[in-house]
């Protein structure tokens, strides 16, 4: 049974960790061709005021101890914490 983050070898680092690990990649060194990629999965798409709040960009790290929807929750939170800090600022700037 894996428990933790999935791990590239030689070496057991995290897989973002490994993009530029030659001993990863090459047999030479003793790591696994094919097994990571540089190549990023990149998307686009149009943020639209009405239907998106935010954006999370993350990796691995978030991701090995966090759910989505605990990320999600915690960008609520970081959102509200920030709005009731702007709110006391301005009432203060208006006394």
């Amino acid at each position: 049974m894996l428990y933790g983050p999935y791990r590239v070898l030689p070496g057991r680092l995290s897989v973002s960790r490994t993009f530029g690990d030659i001993e990863a990649k090459f047999e030479k060194f003793g790591g696994k061709p094919g097994v990571v990629s540089a190549v990023p999965e990149i998307s686009q798409f149009t943020i639209d005021e009405n239907t998106n709040d935010f954006i999370v960009l993350g990796c691995d790290g978030i991701y090995d101890r966090l759910t989505t929807i605990n990320v999600v929750d915690s960008a609520w939170s970081a959102m509200a914490t920030a709005l009731k800090q702007a709110q006391k600022i301005d009432s203060t700037a208006s006394v």
